[in-house]
């Protein structure tokens, strides 16, 4: 295989397409010439590697990423190391929520002890998070953590997040367990993240064992959305209680007092460096701070 034509294949498979790999490529090449490149890679391999419209790899296509990406996705890592600015380069990967008001606070602190810490953040859900961390693509991941942790991974729980449902301020559900008999019988609807999230996999289980059943209306993809969309009147938002965040006018919240709270904390592959090493321990104080 021709190892330019692989790089090639990387950057289209890792953007999930052929125009958007082209955007990312850290050389200039023409989308027509990468095009025939790939074609070329799938003509010496003799399968498909992936469908054009819509992006999907195919089964070979998911193996040879898996195979090439680490590599790929390191090249800049071993250049820093070999000019010697690696000890100061850290990929961070976690929801929008966390990069927005967290990280800048703890960033601005680690700046401090690492003048030219060089950043690499990535917004993305807890699913994605766990693909870039196994393919090497993310140092640290933060982000809601599983019951398990996958093989290889390491965890810290940093903290455990009360379910609440949001309800506009004039809602006339005064607890929880009102809200959630309205919901069950189709009185209120339920806005939530998708149904693989860890938050709506413990708030369905704590349904089944009370023999409920409350169908999502609407299913959104951030938490930002709940809280729009339950400003407009259009639902029962289910999220969680944060400590220090001021709950916007208009709304209020109802503690889910007989389910699990969701963990919220890091995961990585590993030994950490030591910039790694210092970036816990100052998600620790933020989150000793927040409780």
């Amino acid at each position: 295989m021709n190892v330019h034509h692989l790089e090639l294949f990387y950057y289209v498979a890792r953007h999930r397409g052929i125009v958007a790999g082209c955007r990312h490529i850290p050389y200039g090449i023409q989308q027509p010439a990468v095009s025939s490149q790939i074609a070329s890679l799938e003509d010496d391999l003799g399968v498909r590697l992936f469908h054009r419209r819509p992006f999907q790899l195919t089964p070979p296509g998911e193996r040879l990423y898996a195979y090439v990406a680490p590599f790929f996705a390191r090249l800049g890592d071993i250049e820093l190391e070999v000019k010697g600015t690696m000890a100061q380069e850290l990929r961070l990967i976690g929801p929008t929520q966390v990069m927005r008001d967290h990280l800048p606070e703890v960033i601005a602190e680690m700046r401090t002890m690492y003048p030219r810490l060089r950043l690499n953040l990535q917004e993305a859900d807890q699913q994605r998070s766990e693909e870039r961390i196994a393919l090497g693509e993310a140092d640290i991941a933060i982000t809601v953590l599983e019951e398990r942790a996958n093989p290889g991974f390491r965890t810290e729980t940093l903290a455990r997040l009360p379910l609440v449902l949001l309800v506009p301020a004039d809602s006339p559900f005064k607890t929880a367990q009102a809200a959630i008999r309205a919901g069950c019988t189709g009185d209120l609807p339920l806005i939530a993240l998708p149904a693989h999230e860890r938050i709506c996999r413990i708030f369905k289980d704590g349904l089944r064992k009370r023999s409920l059943h409350w169908s999502v209306a609407m299913e959104v993809s951030s938490n930002d959305l709940i809280t729009l969309y339950v400003l407009h009147g259009l639902g029962a938002g289910l999220t969680v209680h944060l400590p220090s965040a001021a709950l916007p006018a208009g709304l209020r919240e109802l503690p889910i007092k007989d389910m699990p709270a969701l963990p919220i904390g890091v995961f990585w592959r590993g030994k950490l460096a030591p910039i790694g090493e210092t970036l816990m321990q100052a998600l620790r104080q933020r989150a000793g701070r927040l409780a």
